[in-house]
């Protein structure tokens, strides 16, 4: 999983998981994105620790409205310009990613 903020794709999926090293819920999310990407590879997966100062953790969660953790973000990408088709909030199972993916 690429380390947010990376270059974006020109066009395509992406999609981006915001979290912090100490969210319990976390850390139960992250295996099954990793899970997810060997198997979605026509989606870029990135991760953004929202604690994390090199990229500043404010500024992440105001431009992306990141209310609470995890948060899984799809974005899609049109000629290099970003928009977001859906989110998730909150812990759920690995069968909810799948449909997220696959609907977006």
């Amino acid at each position: 999983m690429r380390q947010f903020p990376c270059e974006f794709p020109g066009s395509g999926k992406a999609l981006v998981y915001f979290g912090t090293q100490q969210c319990v819920p976390c850390k139960k999310v992250l295996p099954v994105l990793f899970e997810l990407e060997n198997i979605y590879k026509d989606v870029v997966f990135m991760a953004c620790d929202i604690t994390d100062g090199n990229y500043g953790s404010q500024a992440c969660r105001e431009l992306f409205e990141i209310r609470g953790v995890p948060t899984v973000i799809m974005f899609n990408f049109i000629d290099g310009v970003r928009h977001e088709i859906g989110r998730i909030s909150g812990l759920v199972s690995k069968q909810k990613y799948i449909e997220f993916i696959e609907k977006e």
